[in-house]
């Protein structure tokens, strides 16, 4: 997702967990796999992304979420593209996802990209604004346990929300 040596390189990092803000600058451009997982919320600009066999269209407050093992290729990407990503190992993945049906993980991979204006304001925003918090607070030496506290969260609640109203614009699903 980010280029070698940036600051959103999960080798780079001491702990298992990140909160960046990625620019047009900070994506690499070549097709390449990731190791981590990461949610991001769109800030401005647009992007087009393929991931896996996927393609998806980012702009102002989209959503998307990636998984440890995904091919990503970035193209077009306006010069004006900014987001917030959290970043995550793939084991705060794994403590994130007990609980979590396997059920709930897979269509989570299948509908990576939320544009629905209430759960990105009510949800996506609000999560991002706690993370930041936590994240800029010198004084919170377990930012890695509430990160996957929070994505845990994430997970269940948008889920459900996909389960229970499957005819709400709720996502973009790969190939838009």
């Amino acid at each position: 997702m980010a280029k070698r040596g940036s600051n959103c390189n999960m080798t780079a990092m001491s702990a298992n967990t990140a909160f960046q803000e990625i620019t047009r600058a900070d994506l690499l451009t070549d097709e390449h796999a990731i190791s981590y997982g990461a949610l991001m919320l769109c800030k401005g600009g647009k992007a087009e992304i393929q991931i896996n066999f996927g393609h998806w269209q980012l702009s102002q407050n989209s959503f998307l979420s990636f998984f440890p093992n995904d091919i990503i290729l970035w193209n077009n990407v306006t010069e004006d593209f900014a987001a917030d990503t959290v970043i995550y190992s793939a084991e705060v993945l794994r403590a994130a996802s007990m609980n979590i049906e396997h059920e709930i993980y897979r269509e989570l991979r299948a509908d990576r990209i939320c544009s629905n204006d209430g759960l990105i304001h009510s949800v996506a925003k609000s999560l991002f604004s706690m993370l930041r918090f936590y994240y800029h607070d010198p004084y919170t030496p377990s930012v890695d346990k509430i990160t996957a506290h929070l994505v845990q969260a994430f997970f269940i609640g948008f889920a459900d929300y996909m389960r229970y109203n499957p005819q709400s614009p709720h996502t973009l699903s790969g190939d838009t």
